[in-house]
């Protein structure tokens, strides 16, 4: 009867860790659908989850079952391989793209692609279910598990996971409950053991005070502030930037931050690698996509995303400039009289990628925007910003107007600067010799448009571009190194370059960031890091600001043109043969695969598609019995150290067990009804090499068991003296290799 509910007992206690167990899991499971964006239901992430913690759980317990799955998997593979190639062929392609595409989203190459979603899905469900299980089951791993899961979901709340806040209380719901548990069970098998007298109604006391401090504890968690503003002090702001970027993503409805560009607004990331914000160095741009954009314009787009005026000599930054705010689908002012100007108007949509930010990227000129969030900010720099920032789920879609352009018109145009002396402003260390070479440049035009042509052909036809250049002197200015010692450099040098040289012949411009996106013959366009750029732009009066490409890399800007006959949204000739000429090269992978695409389906593998697939296999098989080999040895290091530990009562019955488990090891087991002594007597007769002291062990063991006295250390110490020697008995019987298999292999 006792062994009866005694079983009982351990079927429900399974059955309430799998419960906790499946809570924990789905709360993380539901933060990483949010956060990823996966294409898989609520419903589906449930059940997929019940049978991989069973599988898990029964793993931990009956260890052997992942040597058998191992094995059941390797005959399943091989059986695909003599009978079912193309099959196999097939699940080979599929798990190698999907691991392929996996590295390059760890490492931020890639962003998430939504036909990985059932994949990603059970390899995280799988590896949270371990974790989470080995945890559980663990002695001690419950309390870490409160830490780790508060760590992980607050992360996630701050990444834009909406229901953040409630699966952190899911999570500490399930935690807390299963570590008051196990503290629960320790102490009434403490009382047990120490024979204390214990209340009838213990049980309910532990669920009254559970109750308490669970609703406690979620109650705090709830009314808990997770608002955090931004760093104010430069120098630890930048600290922890470095050591922690994705601060920058985390969420934040504080005006404080939003308003005027602290802490969300763009930054290309292309100023180098200086220290601070100086100009110069080698750079290393994020091949991971940033944003996905969707237009109706074949064009070259200029997207802006931050405009800067005050050049210090070795560094841009943003005056102060008033800012306006507007609503969803307001129109904004256009600077030119559409009667005198024709102009063509032209939509894109914008979805956020990897780049989380305020800033709102668009071409000149910026006419209407379109987002959930009813509020949004343009400066007089024409730079636009939301209140917060745009996360990955959520996209938002602009219309700007731009004007038709007419070179011949533009010479006309005499250009002033009545709006603001810093697009003119140059500091004191911009030599003499800078002046003097933008003299030259500009001296032989009569006209402002020419004279910008001019500098800007002579840089893109006498420097090099390249993304590793040196670091500029701390003493020099950057300008001049650039054009008389360095003579090469990425778009910051030579937009920088553009700009100082114009300003030094009196051109008002502006320097502006932002990333600049090729036609390449769909609407649908991905801007990678590595489409990061800087220009300048030149204020033409009534066509408004006109951008201006200093570098070689890319083609000048073509301007469009009206032609009456046709409303066209075509390119001009220049932009068709920047599109064509100046288009990234992708490398398609489907070109790269193990197989040729004709033998697809033949039944038959290359040579070298044999060799991949006998490694995995072997790397599979031999990863699951290194996991499992790592496995038994912690698990007989933790109760090597309890054993250690353990005292009094704890401790005799610890060592029992161990003992046992070396006789066992050697055939003979003790039988259910019989007696620490009566199983002492059996080992005399049939093992005389360890009955030496045994009797007198019984006695010691028997007097730990059966009082409140602990065990002295010259006693502890002649136990461990006989429990070692029976472990070397063990050994010398079954043999070194049948030992080791059978201990950290089978796990028996």
């Amino acid at each position: 009867m006792k062994d009866r509910i005694k079983k009982d007992r351990s079927i429900k206690e399974a059955m309430l860790y799998a419960l906790l167990i499946l809570l924990m899991v789905i709360s993380l499971n539901i933060a990483i659908k949010d956060h990823t964006a996966l294409d898989i239901s609520y419903l589906k992430l449930t059940m997929y989850s019940i049978p991989i913690i069973l599988a898990v759980l029964i793993a931990i317990y009956f260890p052997v079952t992942i040597l058998a799955a191992a094995v059941f998997g390797a005959g399943y593979t091989g059986y695909l391989a003599l009978y079912e190639t193309a099959k196999l062929e097939l699940y080979y392609i599929k798990i190698s793209d999907f691991i392929y595409w996996l590295q390059n989203y760890i490492i931020g190459s890639e962003s998430f692609d939504l036909k990985y979603s059932y994949g990603f899905a059970i390899l995280f469900i799988a590896v949270c279910s371990i974790i989470i299980s080995l945890l559980a089951v663990s002695r001690k791993g419950s309390f870490v598990l409160i830490i780790l899961g508060t760590a992980a979901h607050t992360f996630f709340w701050f990444m834009y996971v909406n229901k953040g806040r409630v699966l952190l209380l899911l999570f500490l719901f399930s935690s807390i409950l299963l570590y008051a548990y196990k503290v629960y069970k320790k102490k009434s098998g403490e009382w047990l053991n120490n024979g204390s007298i214990t209340a009838d109604d213990i049980g309910k006391r532990w669920i009254a005070n559970t109750s308490f401090i669970l609703i406690f504890a979620l109650a705090v968690t709830y009314m808990l502030p997770l608002n955090i503003k931004p760093f104010r002090w430069e120098w630890l702001n930048d600290k922890v930037i470095n050591f922690f970027p994705f601060v920058l993503e985390w969420r934040n409805d504080v005006m404080d931050s939003y308003g005027y560009g602290f802490s969300s607004r763009y930054t290309s990331g292309i100023q180098g690698s200086g220290k601070g914000q100086r100009l110069g160095g080698p750079v290393f741009l994020d091949k991971s996509i940033m944003l996905s954009i969707a237009s109706d314009s074949n064009d070259t787009l200029y997207l802006r995303g931050i405009v800067k005026d005050y050049y210090s000599g070795n560094s841009w930054s943003k005056s102060n400039r008033s800012s306006f705010q507007y609503k969803s689908n307001d129109t904004l002012a256009l600077p030119y009289n559409v009667n005198e100007v024709r102009t063509y108007k032209r939509t894109i949509n914008v979805i956020p990628k990897k780049l989380l930010t305020s800033t709102i990227f668009a071409p000149y000129k910026l006419y209407k925007v379109a987002h959930k969030d009813n509020r949004f900010f343009v400066d007089e720099d024409s730079e636009a910003y939301f209140s917060k920032l745009v996360t990955r789920k959520e996209s938002y879609s602009i219309e700007y107007i731009s004007p038709y352009l007419d070179e011949n018109e533009l010479r006309k145009i005499k250009i002033k600067n009545d709006s603001n002396m810093s697009y003119v402003q140059l500091p004191e260390n911009v030599s003499e010799r800078v002046r003097q070479l933008s003299r030259e440049l500009t001296s032989m035009h009569d006209n402002d448009y020419d004279k910008i042509k001019a500098v800007e052909n002579f840089l893109r036809t006498n420097y090099t571009y390249t993304l590793e250049p040196s670091v500029v002197p701390v003493n020099q200015e950057f300008v001049e190194h650039f054009l008389f010692e360095e003579k090469q450099g990425y778009c910051t040098y030579f937009a920088t370059a553009l700009a100082v040289l114009l300003r030094a012949s009196d051109i008002p411009c502006r320097y502006v960031e932002g990333f600049m996106s090729l036609y390449e013959g769909s609407s649908s366009r991905d801007l990678k890091g590595t489409d990061a750029h800087a220009w300048v732009e030149v204020n033409f009066d009534k066509y408004g600001w006109i951008t201006f490409e200093a570098t070689p890399a890319y083609l000048p800007v073509g301007f469009r043109e009206y032609a009456p006959a046709v409303e066209t949204v075509s390119q001009t000739s220049s932009q068709r043969e920047e599109s064509s000429t100046s288009a990234p090269v992708e490398t398609n992978r489907e070109n790269n695969t193990l197989m040729d695409e004709d033998e697809f389906g033949t039944g038959e593998f290359s040579a070298e598609a044999k060799l991949r697939i006998s490694i995995i296999i072997r790397n599979i098989i031999g990863g699951l019995l290194i996991l499992r080999l790592l496995f038994l040895i912690l698990t007989k290091l933790i109760k090597e150290i309890g054993l250690r530990k353990a005292k009094g009562r704890v401790f005799a019955d610890k060592y029992v067990k161990n003992l046992l488990y070396y006789f066992k090891k050697m055939g003979y087991s003790m039988s259910k009804d019989e007696t620490l002594r009566e199983f002492a007597v059996k080992i005399k007769a049939y093992l005389e090499e360890c009955s030496e002291n045994l009797s007198h062990n019984v006695e010691l063991l028997e007097r730990i068991m059966y009082s409140s006295k602990d065990i002295k250390p010259e006693e502890r110490q002649q136990l461990e003296s006989y429990r070692k020697n029976i472990k070397r008995h063990s050994i010398e019987r079954l043999g070194w290799f049948k030992y080791w298999w059978k201990e950290f292999f089978l796990g028996c």
